[in-house]
This record gives structure tokens, C-alpha cells and sequence, in this order.
């Protein structure tokens, strides 16, 4: 099964490489960039539009990592509640079966 969702992906991949270098090779006018008045560039407009995906793919990796990390305590926090619980109910049995068995208490020492 991974092996299958790998060679999606390589194919995937594959096709986007060869549609970026189509569109590469049909959009090398420069394009004036104008940003806080300062000097107008100019720049292909295929770059322009990668460093603009580029730009989205940073950050939504960088979201992904936020929330991943968000999930992963959330889990962990549950896993360690649960954990309480279960010593929790560990000590009430051991209690439980102490009153069954009614153990007697030490007997404080006479003078």
C-alpha cells in the first residue's frame, strides 16, 4: 500500500515539474514590481508567481508544524490523564480489598 501512494506522488510531482517548466518557458516578460515607492522592478512573471508559491508552501509547512505539534500535545496530555485515572482506580481496588480483608491496624505500643 505505501508503495502504491509513493509512486502517486512520484508521478504527481512529475507532472507538476513539467508543467512548471511549460509555464516557465511562456512567461519570461518582465513585469514592473512597485512595493512602498520604491523603485519599480522588473522581474519575469514566472518568478514573481513561484516566489509567491513558494512563499505559500513555507508557510503553510510551517502551520503544519505548529498544528502537528498542537495535536501531538494534545495527545499526550490525554495519555497522561488517563494514565491518572487508571492509577487512580488501581489505589481504590487496593483500598477496596484492604476494607474487605479487614486487615487490622498496628495496635499502638502500651507505656
Amino acid at each position: 500500500m505505501k508503495k502504491a501512494s509513493l509512486v502517486v506522488k512520484a508521478i504527481i510531482i512529475a507532472a507538476l515539474v513539467v508543467l512548471i517548466t511549460i509555464f516557465s518557458f511562456q512567461n519570461v516578460a518582465k513585469t514592473p514590481i512597485n512595493f512602498l515607492n520604491l523603485e519599480a522592478l522588473e522581474i519575469p512573471l514566472f518568478l514573481i508567481i513561484f516566489g509567491v508559491l513558494l512563499l505559500g508552501i513555507i508557510i503553510g509547512y510551517l502551520s503544519g508544524l505548529i498544528s502537528g505539534s498542537k495535536i501531538a500535545q494534545r495527545k499526550l496530555d490525554n495519555l497522561k490523564l488517563e494514565a491518572n485515572e487508571q492509577a487512580a482506580l488501581v489505589a481504590q481496588e487496593i483500598t477496596a480489598e484492604k476494607i474487605a480483608k479487614k486487615e487490622p491496624e498496628p495496635e499502638a505500643l502500651n507505656n
